[in-house]
């Protein structure tokens, strides 16, 4: 059925296709126990909605048709398609669904631009009609549908722990999009907020690193070699640090509160009382694991200071 759905000249992926499939079949086991979609539980633009879904008409004939379906349960199906940010290139336009939104959710619709708004305040060179990611803006809507949808429910359909992996590895991600969320909708539950943080947190990493929230550590490079050799060794120390940390890397000895200098000589008077590591130009395996251990601890300490 799913492949039936999707246009043949669309290539989706099988594991968009096997999330697809699975969600169908809850729906069909659901509705075939007679426990049926009521259409005042369905969010206020449904019925605006789902027609801007392509072939909207024949899609819901194959549902009819295959499964006998309510005309409720044919409107929630269609409407899980718009909380799969994947879909949108097989089914619809996002400046469609803005629209929708606009003219009949005004709610939903502010939350997207205010989110939107919120990025383009911490980073004030971004543009916002152009994102560098072309999955952002469905993964923005999709994450507002999905809590229209679902309301005080939340719940994710991989085995991923992701909540537990974020508060782990970007501690300050969540709450700081909270933050955000609670200044704009402060009569949000908190289900719903958990749930559209985690959901606009997605489409915020899809812009921007998820360690822009966490304390940032800065870096200098004291170096006496060649110019080039800095640059390789400034290209190997972001490629160890960028996927961990939020840092600064520079070779500018004038830059202010240094946290950590690496150094490959002797270093000027005034840098000796700051965090030191001697390392090798080719950055061996020990200097990798004393720099990322360093940057863990001087995290730490930048944390509790914050407390």
């Amino acid at each position: 059925m799913i492949d039936t759905i999707i246009s043949p000249r669309k290539q989706a992926s099988y594991g968009i296709k096997k999330q697809l499939s699975f969600y169908l079949s809850v729906f069909l086991s659901r509705s075939a126990a007679k426990s049926n979609i009521q259409r005042e539980l369905l969010p206020e633009y449904t019925l605006n909605l789902v027609p801007v879904v392509r072939n909207y008409e024949s899609i819901s004939e194959k549902l009819l048709s295959s499964f006998e379906l309510p005309r409720e349960e044919i409107d929630f199906v269609l409407l899980n398609l718009f909380i799969f940010p994947e879909c949108y290139e097989f089914f619809f336009s996002t400046s469609d669904i803005l629209e929708i939104l606009k003219s009949y959710s005004s709610k939903s619709y502010k939350s997207i631009l205010n989110f939107q708004r919120f990025m383009k305040e911490r980073h004030p060179d971004w543009d916002m009609k152009h994102p560098k990611n072309p999955n952002f803006m469905p993964m923005l809507i999709s994450g507002r549908i999905f809590v229209d949808l679902f309301q005080n429910l939340y719940f994710n359909s991989s085995a991923i722990s992701i909540f537990k992996h974020a508060a782990k590895a970007y501690p300050n991600l969540l709450p700081q999009i909270q933050k955000r969320l609670l200044k704009f909708e402060p009569r949000l539950s908190q289900n719903k907020l958990k749930s559209l943080s985690l959901r606009y947190a997605q489409a915020y990493v899809m812009e921007f690193s998820p360690q822009d929230f966490e304390p940032e550590i800065r870096i200098l490079l004291a170096s006496d070699m060649a110019m080039y050799l800095d640059k390789l060794v400034i290209d190997r120390v972001e490629h160890l640090l960028k996927d961990r940390f939020n840092f600064k890397l520079t070779t500018d000895s004038t830059t202010p509160k240094i946290d950590l200098v690496l150094s490959t000589g002797v270093v000027e008077e005034k840098l000796e009382n700051i965090r030191r590591i001697y390392i090798n130009p080719e950055i061996t395996k020990k200097d990798s694991e004393t720099i990322i251990a360093d940057c863990y601890t001087i995290l730490d300490e930048k944390i509790k200071n914050l407390q």
